[in-house]
């Protein structure tokens, strides 16, 4: 719903009839809020290819990759372009090969320089 005030039109909210909630409702409706967990985060692929690539690891990777039929088909999967940076297999197959999965796996804006 748009309102105008006066000021210029903006966006109302929503509005629930009855008594407006009390204080301690609104805390509550923010303490859950800051509950829920964090979303993942996802990480590209071709950004960790560039990363196995700069730290001399990605033919140990590709060899992980070919020995594991399922990790190799994840990988492969062309609808998915990423990953989960807290995905227990990926980190399982970095660190197997000697790669840091913090490093490998860290955001794309933690990463610049």
């Amino acid at each position: 719903m748009i309102e105008d005030d006066g000021s210029g039109p903006r966006l109302a909210a929503w509005r629930l009839p009855g008594d407006p909630p009390t204080d301690q409702q609104v805390a509550d409706a923010l303490a859950a809020i800051d509950a829920q967990p964090p979303p993942r985060r996802l990480v590209a692929k071709s950004l960790i290819i560039s990363r196995l690539i700069e730290a001399g690891k990605i033919e140990a990777a590709r060899a992980a990759l070919e020995a594991n039929a399922s990790a190799y088909a994840r990988w492969w999967a062309p609808d998915k372009p990423a990953i989960y940076a807290d995905d227990p297999e990926a980190i399982a197959l970095l660190q197997s090969i000697g790669a840091d999965p913090a490093a490998i796996l860290a955001s794309a804006a933690g990463a610049q320089r």
